[in-house]
């Protein structure tokens, strides 16, 4: 350990000058020394493989020739306008390109245009309309017109009549007259009825008011239809 008061070398963890008794430094960190003294400057290095770093390594290099081509010819000819020509030459290029272009384009539209099967212009029949035939049956005996645009009626207030078996279907019972009234019960085929008032014209019905004799239930009934008469008169 070398001493900055004697200029002597002392042992090693010598605390105390013997020459003039001073207190000895403290020795430095040989590591920290030796960290400090291999530590080696950060390395800086470029990624080649960035599409960023090759479009700047690009432009430079475009710029790089530009400038070289530019101070040949200017020392060639430096009387002539090179670089005015060379826009010029440039424009004229892009130009020429940009009309083959569009003419190109226009003729493979126009290709396509005739190429392609445009669809058949839609082709319309008359049709004369169809005449609607009311079904007509040979009226009965006794037949009047009790109502307008509805079938012959054979029934009047008074009379009995039965539902009748042909067809075997059940006549419906409504509280009044008309296909939206209150449904209140049916008439069973063979059932019979009296007439109690009535005919009602309602729709293309004959509507009668009639009381079940077996069961007694009442209300209105119609008729019949153009087809079928529903009520049958009893003698």
């Amino acid at each position: 350990m070398h001493c900055p008061y004697c200029g002597q070398k002392h042992p090693d963890g010598t605390k105390y000058c013997p020459e003039t008794g001073k207190s000895m430094p403290k020795p430095k960190n040989s590591r920290v020394q030796h960290q400090k003294s291999t530590r080696q400057p950060a390395k800086v290095t470029i990624n080649l493989s960035s599409p960023l770093t090759l479009i700047i390594l690009g432009l430079v290099a475009v710029l790089v020739v530009l400038m070289v081509i530019f101070a040949f010819k200017r020392d060639q000819q430096p009387a002539q306008p090179v670089v005015s020509q060379d826009i010029e030459a440039t424009l004229e290029v892009i130009v020429n390109l940009t009309a083959n272009a569009q003419a190109s384009l226009s003729q493979e539209v126009t290709s396509t245009a005739t190429a392609t099967d445009l669809p058949p212009t839609p082709t319309f029949t008359l049709v004369p309309p169809t005449t609607f035939i009311m079904p007509t049956r040979t009226p009965m005996t006794g037949a009047y017109s009790a109502c307008p645009n509805a079938y012959p009626s054979v029934l009047h207030a008074g009379d009995v009549a039965m539902v009748s078996l042909d067809p075997p279907k059940e006549n419906i019972l409504r509280d009044k007259p008309g296909t939206d009234s209150l449904i209140t019960g049916t008439l069973e085929p063979g059932e019979q009825v009296n007439i109690v008032s009535g005919p009602a014209c309602m729709g293309p019905y004959v509507w009668w008011s009639v009381v079940s004799r077996s069961s007694g239930r009442a209300g209105w009934t119609a008729e019949g239809d153009w087809n079928d008469y529903w009520l049958v008169k009893q003698d």
